[in-house]
């Protein structure tokens, strides 16, 4: 069967402890209750993103800058 999936907030504790799993180049992680707010590990990196899609229908991902993972106070939404 399916595994079960835990419920994850994308809270700054969260962010900090998340760890890109073994064997994977590149892992992404979305908020449980705002699914479209993800977090990208990546081998030595995180970033946080959103997905929408714009006006054309077609899908798009913004990109927020380093700051939003190292100022746990920032408002990011």
């Amino acid at each position: 069967g399916t595994p079960m999936r835990i419920p994850l907030r994308l809270t700054p504790s969260a962010i900090q402890r998340a760890k890109l799993p073994p064997g994977k180049s590149e892992h992404v992680i979305a908020d449980d209750r705002l699914p479209t707010f993800c977090l990208r590990l990546r081998p030595g990196s995180k970033s946080i993103f959103v997905r929408y899609t714009d006006p054309a229908g077609k899908r798009q991902r913004f990109t927020f800058g380093p700051e939003a993972l190292l100022d746990p106070d920032a408002e990011m939404l």
